[in-house]
């Protein structure tokens, strides 16, 4: 009944609803439309957030797009004209200018290692949804015995 009705309001439906207003609470057919409404609402706005604050409305590759073909121009200007840049006697500013991306995918690569090792250092422990897992295991293995299937 209700739950069906819910599923036929199509996704623009349901976002028209969560942007103009409030569902009524008394209509039986947007009982369980208050959380999805909620979740709505809340993409919504970060969308709407991440919109104001990245660039005039690029998509997130075309931002890391446009950041690199920048840095590839500036990297292959400072190549062609590093006779000028950069003093002749210097080799070590000179590997730096020819090797530039690999320095920036070696920083990457570098912020990634990181990100990840301190995602896994601060993991936070579920003990309740630990102790779910244990009881799972448990009601499986029973019906498995009781079906014969592991003795």
């Amino acid at each position: 009944g209700d739950t069906l009705v819910f599923r036929t309001l199509t996704k623009q439906a349901v976002r028209k609803i969560a942007n103009d207003r409030p569902p009524p609470l008394h209509d039986p057919r947007f009982i369980h439309l208050s959380r999805k409404t909620r979740s709505i609402q809340a993409y919504n706005k970060k969308q709407e957030e991440l919109n104001t604050e990245s660039m005039a409305g690029f998509l997130r590759y075309q931002i890391f797009l446009s950041y690199g073909i920048l840095v590839l121009a500036l990297w292959y200007g400072a190549v062609q004209n590093k006779s000028t840049l950069i003093d002749q006697g210097s080799t070590l500013q000179g590997y730096l200018v020819d090797y530039f991306p690999l320095w920036i995918v070696l920083c990457l690569a570098v912020y990634a290692i990181g990100s990840v090792v301190y995602g896994v250092a601060n993991f936070a422990d579920c003990p309740q949804a630990a102790r779910e897992v244990e009881r799972h295991i448990e009601e499986a293995k029973a019906a498995m015995k009781k079906k014969g299937i592991i003795d």
